[in-house]
């Protein structure tokens, strides 16, 4: 059998960080994210992107901008659920 990159757990591994993150920051802050529009939102993703690039990958807030890009894009993908877009 080959050995599988991607498996279900190891997915949810990954993501579940991030999710404990914007559940935390969801509570402190409250729906923030609702205020800005998408646009503004994927820049930040950028910065947050750029930021990496310049941290060596053992940083460790390496992970936490590489949590935070990927937290924006779940809120991109929430956004377009509410209003009907389709996946």
């Amino acid at each position: 059998m080959e050995k599988q990159f991607v498996t279900k757990k190891k997915y949810m591994d990954a993501i579940n960080p991030c999710m404990n993150i914007a559940l935390e920051r969801n509570k402190r802050y409250g729906n923030s994210i609702d205020i800005i529009k998408t646009p503004s939102i994927i820049d930040l993703c950028l910065m947050k992107l750029l930021r990496t690039r310049e941290l060596p990958e053992d940083d460790l807030k390496y992970n936490d901008e590489i949590s935070d890009s990927i937290n924006y894009l779940v809120y991109i993908l929430m956004r377009r659920s509410d209003l009907g877009v389709k996946k």
